[in-house]
């Protein structure tokens, strides 16, 4: 998915010759509003308000020469002024045949811990006390786990007695709860869910199916906005972002296509695979999407801002740091991250 480029740079697609490119489908990409019309100018203008001219990447650990080794990193989560993520090998390798964790902490010195290696991890998210939920890949559940990397408990392993197939992503909202999806990635021989599905689970406990089954492909990243009145889902299977409205009782309605991701060198989304994986959002409501092996920023309406490519394909992304301004991003084997002119949502929510 990446493009050969040298170590420390990346593409930010900004220029007027790729927006001439996608021009055609912006109309199709963002709501019919008059703030969505904008040229092609403002919206090259927005997206450097958002990440200045010139601006890349710093390479902070490469798991390919520097200990501990990476294979494929996933789930940033940013608390205490660690950034904490995953790292597993377990489609590639036998687990337990390389000295690799899965759950880790980049420290404040920059340097690399290994905090489980019994953990094969996926997505995580801070929780109220200061303990992350984390999806456990091997356990087809979300576990709470300490800073430290120990777990403290199931939150969630089944629904209506049926047992988890490979919980994947997570967000928190503000009461508490979490939602997940479970896109029946893990390595089951035999799967024990009707499909894949989104879940919530509610402050009390309750585990509540919030889709249908197979209403998506492979239902992967997932985030709220900054009021907590909207969940956005990407679709793996497709380039398609899904919007909701959130009940007060976390249940989800009013879904609609939201914005479609951008494929590079073809100029328009619409039905092509874009793997789309992880995704974080800013103050302002701006949504950060991976997929198509690139960063690709949205505004709040679904507007199409640019995207951002790196060395190496990018599978997640948060936003952390002293103010919130630096933007992470987990890429295969290498963490990145990038300094920006917005700030993140912090996390858990209050």
């Amino acid at each position: 998915m990446g493009h050969a480029s040298q170590p420390g740079d990346s593409r930010i697609y900004a220029p007027a010759a790729f927006f001439l490119a996608v021009s055609a489908v912006l109309a199709l990409i963002s709501p019919a509003s008059g703030e969505n019309r904008s040229t092609d100018g403002q919206h090259i203008e927005r997206f450097h308000a958002i990440l200045p001219p010139g601006t890349k990447p710093k390479l902070l650990h490469d798991g390919s020469v520097q200990k501990p080794g990476l294979t494929f990193t996933e789930g940033p989560a940013w608390m205490n002024g660690r950034l904490y993520f995953s790292n597993y090998y377990m489609f590639w390798k036998p687990f337990g045949s390389i000295p690799q964790g899965g759950p880790m902490v980049l420290e404040p010195d920059g340097t690399v811990r290994i905090l489980n290696q019994s953990m094969q991890t996926c997505g995580m998210i801070p929780l109220g006390n200061g303990n992350l939920a984390v999806c456990d890949l091997i356990g087809h559940r979300v576990i709470e786990m300490s800073q430290e990397g120990k777990m403290v408990r199931v939150l969630a392993d089944r629904y209506e007695g049926i047992e988890f197939d490979g919980p994947n992503d997570l967000v928190i909202d503000a009461k508490g709860g979490f939602y997940f999806t479970d896109p029946q990635s893990g390595k089951k021989k035999k799967k024990t869910l009707p499909g894949t599905a989104v879940f919530y689970r509610t402050p009390q406990g309750k585990v509540v199916r919030v889709s249908e089954w197979n209403e998506f492909v492979f239902p992967n990243g997932c985030v709220l906005s900054p009021d907590g009145k909207t969940f956005y889902l990407d679709d793996s299977g497709s380039d398609t972002v899904w919007a909701f409205d959130v009940n007060p009782d976390g249940t989800l309605v009013k879904k609609r296509a939201w914005a479609h991701l951008v494929a590079p060198g073809k100029g328009k989304g619409g039905g092509g695979r874009s793997n789309a994986d992880g995704m974080t959002v800013d103050t302002l409501g701006n949504i950060y999407v991976t997929g198509y092996g690139a960063i690709q920023v949205f505004d709040s309406t679904g507007a199409f801002l640019g995207a951002i490519e790196f060395p190496k394909a990018p599978s997640n992304c948060i936003f952390g740091g002293k103010d919130m301004k630096t933007l992470y991003a987990t890429c295969r084997d290498c963490i990145y991250a990038l300094e920006t002119n917005v700030a993140g949502l912090s996390y858990p929510r209050r």
